[in-house]
């Protein structure tokens, strides 16, 4: 169940051009929040341009918030993380993500420079796509980000108590176990952007981030049109790999890792995940007490719940950056380390390929 070096190719000249040819497979990644982000920034130079981002649209909180009530728009920051991610410029990935305040003359409110780019940009041209595609100039981006969705909706969750909350920032900022709830949208008619569901059926393989159970990993996978798309990419034999979060919320508490992959599931409304991919190198102790006074832990993994898991296969490696997390007030944050995070997928990934095309060619032989 441990990965711990990048896989290497068996050199057979059974395997074919046609293995070689998907040593750069089409990846998408669904999700938001920094765990996409993480995703994205590793994946960029392993993959090239086959890969794609589809980010949640549901972000009300901060300056995404701000700028969403104020113009009627859609949400720019989880697109914006994404773009930065896969930017080749660093002037200008830098410039986006930096914050105005009010000591720099905005105004009262602090605001992300790529949102405030990608808002005027749709201004302009009056089509969030449109500005997504010109941010992409700026940035050179290796690969695309296209919108989980294009309808202007709020996140909705329904605990199993009954009563729903409104808003992904809000339900962020509520502590409550959310084991069981409804996850949706104010509207009914939310619906996958057709661009998404095409990237997520043609993909050779599918990440899903790691992030917040509920407000980041979910509302990308709620759309309606997503399970349809995921239901087609696997039977066109894309390889699904759900990334675990390394800290727990208060909205999962109760979750070891196995939980999170199964509520997704659940979530979602079918069985789509293939691989459970979990960090094995556990935090220092100091960083684990500066998130217990948040009253969050690491998510448990239970090895032996994971080895009975009925299609799903687990798969364990050191993914946990080494003191190159950024610090806080409070410490170093917990966070994946992008390049080991990316080989680890990308040997989950080989793995599974060269394994498939080696028992053709066995087959062959016969």
């Amino acid at each position: 169940m441990h990965i711990n070096r990048p896989l290497a190719i068996p050199n057979l000249g059974l395997l074919g051009d046609s293995y070689y040819n998907r040593l750069s497979p089409r990846i998408v990644v669904i999700g938001g929040g920094t765990g996409t982000f993480g995703v994205l920034s590793g994946l960029k130079d392993l993959v090239g341009d086959g890969l794609t981002g589809i980010p949640s649209m549901a972000d009300d909180g901060n300056s995404t918030g701000v700028l969403r009530y104020r113009f009627g728009t859609l949400p720019a920051g989880d697109v914006r993380q994404c773009l930065v991610a896969l930017s080749n410029n660093p002037l200008s990935s830098a410039a986006f993500d930096k914050r105005w305040s009010k000591e720099m003359g905005f105004g009262e409110d602090e605001h992300a420079f790529g949102n405030i780019i990608i808002q005027m940009l749709q201004n302009v041209g009056g089509n969030f796509e449109e500005a997504i595609i010109e941010a992409s100039r700026i940035l050179q981006i290796t690969g695309r980000v296209i919108p989980a969705t294009l309808d202007n909706r709020h996140l909705v969750v329904t605990p199993k108590s009954g009563r729903s909350i409104i808003g992904e920032h809000l339900i962020g900022e509520t502590v409550i176990s959310l084991k069981g709830a409804r996850v949706g949208f104010d509207k009914e008619s939310t619906n996958i952007n057709p661009r998404a569901a095409d990237a997520v059926e043609s993909a050779e393989l599918i990440v899903i981030a790691p992030g917040s159970q509920i407000t980041s990993r979910s509302p990308a996978l709620v759309v309606n049109g997503m399970k349809e798309a995921l239901i087609a990419a696997r039977k066109n034999g894309a390889i699904i790999v759900d990334v675990i979060n390394l800290m727990q919320d208060n909205h999962t508490a109760e979750f070891d890792a196995a939980d999170h992959s199964l509520e997704l599931e659940r979530i979602v409304g079918t069985n789509f995940i293939d691989y459970l991919l979990f960090n094995t190198k556990k935090p220092s102790e100091t960083d684990l007490a500066n998130y217990k006074v948040k009253n969050e832990v690491l998510i448990p993994i239970n090895l032996s719940r994971l080895r009975k898991l009925k299609g799903i296969q687990a798969v364990g490696a050191p993914m946990l950056a080494n003191g190159s997390a950024p610090k806080t007030e409070k410490g170093s944050l917990v966070r994946h380390d992008p390049v080991k995070l990316s080989w680890a997928i990308m040997n989950i990934y080989h793995t599974v390929m060269a394994q498939h095309f080696m028992d053709k060619a066995q087959l062959h032989n016969l």
